[in-house]
């Protein structure tokens, strides 16, 4: 009666390794949010899951307007992004309302949000390490 047992054993990793192989990956999008009020970044975190292996690359600083909320984050994750937000380079202001020039300024100066200064704004030090600027892989699974 054993021999069922033996089965088993067998059978259950190897579908487990079946539905690893098939199942899609994933990946957390990491970005600093702008705060528009005091045009500082806040300390990067994930904000959105995307289909796709993780990126292993950083890519030039890019303003992504998440669909659900309308905030803007600066990421330098690399495409691609979740498909109903809105995504812009530095060059790509869509008008005065448009937050990601101002976003994107703020990545530029490494300003964060309360890190000193009577403003709540220091263009100092960040989790960014010696680049001083805001790190938008900071924090990333697997990475």
């Amino acid at each position: 009666m054993r021999r069922p047992e033996s089965l088993t054993a067998v059978v259950m990793p190897l579908l487990a390794l079946a539905t690893a192989c098939t199942s899609p990956s994933t990946h957390v999008l990491v970005g600093n949010a702008f705060d528009p009020g005091a045009r500082c970044l806040q300390p990067s975190a994930g904000f959105d899951v995307v289909d796709g292996p993780e990126p292993s690359a950083d890519c030039s600083p890019t303003c992504v307007i998440d669909a659900r909320t309308a905030t803007a984050y600066v990421t330098v994750v690399c495409p691609p992004y979740p498909p109903l937000d809105t995504t812009e380079l530095a060059d790509a202001s869509t008008g005065s309302a448009d937050p990601c020039p101002a976003a994107l300024a703020a990545w530029a100066s490494a300003a964060v949000c309360g890190q000193g200064g009577d403003s709540g704004v220091d263009g100092g030090s960040t989790d960014a390490g010696t680049d001083a600027t805001p790190d938008a892989a900071n924090g990333a699974t697997g990475g």
